[in-house]
Formats: C-alpha cells, structure tokens, sequence
C-alpha cells in the first residue's frame, strides 16, 4: 500500500476506532501493541547482473509489552504519522511494518474496514531476481510490494 492511501484511510477514521494489524499467517499482533517507530528506509543496491537499484520505504515498527491495557488508535497514529511525514521526505513510499523478534518485515497490503475496527492486513516480503534476462531465469514476474 502506498503512503498516500494509508494516510487517506487513517485520516478517515473516528479517532477512537479499534485498529489490528493480522499476520499473513492470519493470526493477530496482541491488541495492546504500540507503534514505536515510523521511519524512512532508503537503501541502494546491485542486483546479479549488474545495475543498480535503490528504494525508499515509510516502515512501522509494532512491538507489544506487557502493558495489556494499552490500545494505538487511529488519534494516537495519526499524530506520529505527522510527525513522521514532517521529519522525511517519503515521496509516497510503499509502506511496511516490522514487528517480531526476530523482526519480521511485511508489506502493508491494505486496510480492511468493518464497522466495529479498521485492519491493517500484512504481507510477507518475497525475494527475487531482478536481471532475469542475465541470469537465464523464466518466470520471474519482477512486481514490487505496492505496484499498481
């Protein structure tokens, strides 16, 4: 999902409005996680043939504690994504979120909304070749997290 329709779907949320985050697994974070982190991570690199690349993404990091009364609503999201898109400059960045230990990072896919919560569906990031054409690899479908 990129920035823009993630910021649109927060921005229309009530402020108090239950948020999960589902697991591609389909099972759930705990309720009581927290957003500690909301970054831009840019990284270049050099794929097998050759050329060079570079990306640029928004990264949520989730992490639960042991505080199981705490609940991150859309109020509380809102004003770290502000923040956030204040400090850096995300260019409309594919958005991920990183939570586990070991951390885990997926794609944010998209926000299912109900009419009692708003779900944040996560998927997980696949490795492939991108100079197929050098490497003599069929198939390759070469799509990014977020390509429209």
């Amino acid at each position: 999902m990129k920035l823009q329709d993630f910021l649109n779907k927060l921005n229309s949320l009530p402020d108090f409005f239950p948020i999960s985050i589902k697991l591609p697994d389909g099972s759930f974070v705990p309720p009581h996680f927290h957003i500690t982190e909301v970054g831009e991570l840019s990284y270049k690199f050099i794929d097998c043939g050759g050329e060079i690349h570079s990306e640029s993404v928004c990264l949520l990091q989730a992490w639960v504690a042991n505080d199981v009364q705490h609940r991150m609503y859309p109020v509380k999201l809102r004003k770290i994504m502000w923040m956030a898109v204040k400090a850096f400059e995300f260019n409309n960045s594919c958005v991920e979120v990183e939570y586990g230990s070991p951390a885990i990072q997926y794609n944010l896919s998209e926000v299912e909304l109900t009419s009692t919560e708003a779900t944040f569906i996560l998927e997980g990031k696949e490795t492939e070749c991108l100079a197929p054409d050098k490497c003599g690899i069929k198939g390759c479908c070469n799509e990014g997290c977020c390509d429209e």
